[in-house]
């Protein structure tokens, strides 16, 4: 990676408005540090909460492979 053209993106437009819009986002969700993880409007902060997250996606997956015509479509691609 080139480090020089990474610092120089950084105050583009486009990258001003992503994180912009990034941190509006945040804001209305109610992040208030990092790590902050949400997964369907659950909000999990910080890194020993992690686990929490991993849980609830682990039991999402199960359910997809063990019964993919349930599964989101996100997943179902992946269950069998």
């Amino acid at each position: 990676m080139d480090g020089a053209k990474l610092l120089a993106m950084q105050d583009t437009p486009e990258i001003m408005a992503a994180r912009k819009a990034g941190e509006q986002e945040a804001a209305q969700r109610g992040v208030f540090g990092t790590p902050t993880w949400i997964y369907q409007d659950i909000l999990y902060w910080g890194q020993e909460r992690l686990d929490f997250l991993d849980e609830v996606l682990s039991v999402l997956c199960i359910t997809a492979y063990l019964s993919p015509q349930s599964a989101s479509p996100l997943l179902r691609d992946h269950a069998a």
